[in-house]
C-alpha cells in the first residue's frame, strides 16, 4: 500500500524541520554567549537533576561554613575574655600569697582596694556581648546573665546568675553540632563546665574574690591563707581547663572549615562539568547546524520549487 503525501503535508514538514534547526542554532549561540549548556530542565534533563543536587549540597555546606565563622568569632571572644579573667585571678592570687602576717593593716587595705577593682572588672567581663548576644548566659543571650548586689558603698557583695547551663547547639556538618558559647555558671554537675563558677571544679570566682577582699579589709591573715589561696587555685584550674577547651574547639573549627572548603571546590568542579558548555565543541555543532540549515533550504527549494518566502509565511 502506498502512502500519499498531500501538497499541504510537504511544506509543513519542511517548515517544521527549518524551525527545529533555527531553534537549535539559537540554543547553540546562547550557549556560546553564556558559557552554559543548560538553560532549562529540558535541555539536559539528567544533567539538570544532578546540577540541582550539587547546588543544594553546596548551599548546605555554605550554611555550615557561615555557622563555623560565627563559632570562630564567639571562640575568639571567649578566649580573649577567659585569658583576661585568668590574668586577673592570678593577680589576686599574688596578693593573697603576699598578704602574710608581716603585712600591716594599711598594706592589706591597699590589696583589698585592688581586689575590689578586680571584682568590678570581672563583673563587666561576665556580661560580655558578641554579635549582639550575651555569650555567658547559656541559651539566654538577650539579657545580661550576671547581676551584682552592692552595699551602700557600691561594693559588690554577691553576684547572681540569671542564665542557664545549656548553650544552643550549632550545626557545623550534617550530623555534627558544636557549642560556641560557654555557660557562665554550672551548679548541676553535668554538661559544660561553667566559666565563673562550677560545682565540679569547686570554683566560684566572684564568691572567692569577694571573700578575699573582705578578709584583707578585716586583716584576717589566717582566712586568706587557709581559704582564699586554695579557692583561687581551684578557680585558676577551671580557667586553664577552659583555655584548653577553647583551643581544641578552634582546632576543630579550622579542620572542619578546611574540609568544607574542599567539598565546595569539588562540587563546583562537578557543577561546572554538568553546566558549562564546551565552547570548541559548541562552535563545531553550530557550524554543522548552519550547514544543515542551508542544506534544508536548498532541498526544500528543489522539492517544492518555490521561494524561501513561501516557507516562512
Amino acid at each position: 500500500m502506498s502512502i500519499r503525501v498531500t501538497s499541504k503535508t510537504m511544506p509543513d514538514l519542511v517548515r517544521s524541520q527549518l524551525n527545529r534547526l533555527t531553534a537549535r542554532q539559537a540554543g547553540l549561540q546562547n550557549q556560546i554567549s553564556t558559557g552554559q549548556k543548560i538553560q532549562k530542565p529540558s535541555d539536559e534533563p539528567n544533567s539538570f537533576v544532578r546540577l540541582m543536587d550539587f547546588q543544594s549540597e553546596t548551599r548546605s555546606l555554605k550554611q555550615f561554613e557561615e555557622n563555623i565563622q560565627t563559632l570562630e568569632q564567639f571562640s575568639n571572644t571567649n578566649y580573649s575574655v577567659v585569658d583576661t579573667v585568668r590574668k586577673l585571678v592570678n593577680r589576686a592570687q599574688e596578693m593573697a600569697t603576699m598578704a602574710d602576717d608581716l603585712k600591716s593593716p594599711e598594706e592589706l587595705g591597699i590589696y583589698a582596694t585592688e581586689v575590689n577593682e578586680i571584682i568590678n572588672q570581672l563583673y563587666r567581663l561576665s556580661n560580655t556581648e558578641s554579635m549582639g548576644q550575651y555569650i555567658f548566659g547559656g541559651s539566654v543571650t538577650d539579657s545580661p546573665p550576671f547581676e551584682a548586689v552592692r552595699d551602700t558603698d557600691g561594693r559588690i557583695t554577691s553576684v547572681n546568675y540569671n542564665g542557664n547551663e545549656t548553650p544552643a547547639d550549632i550545626l557545623i556538618a550534617a550530623e555534627q553540632k558544636a557549642k560556641g558559647l560557654i555557660p557562665g555558671s554550672n551548679t548541676s554537675g553535668t554538661g559544660q563546665f561553667g566559666l565563673f563558677s562550677d560545682v565540679r571544679a569547686e570554683s566560684d570566682i566572684f564568691k572567692n574574690l569577694i571573700n578575699l577582699r573582705d578578709y584583707l579589709r578585716n586583716g584576717d591573715h589566717e582566712m586568706v591563707r587557709n581559704d582564699s589561696i586554695k579557692a583561687l587555685r581551684n578557680d585558676e584550674s577551671n580557667l586553664i581547663y577552659h583555655i584548653g577547651a577553647i583551643g581544641a574547639e578552634q582546632g576543630q573549627m579550622k579542620s572542619m572549615a578546611g574540609l568544607i572548603n574542599e567539598k565546595v571546590t569539588a562540587l563546583n568542579s562537578l557543577s561546572s562539568k554538568e553546566a558549562d558548555a564546551d565552547i570548541t565543541e559548541t562552535i563545531l555543532l553550530l557550524n554543522q547546524n548552519k550547514v544543515a540549515y542551508q542544506a534544508a533550504l536548498q532541498a526544500a527549494g528543489q522539492i517544492l520549487n518555490t521561494s524561501l518566502l513561501d516557507y516562512i509565511r
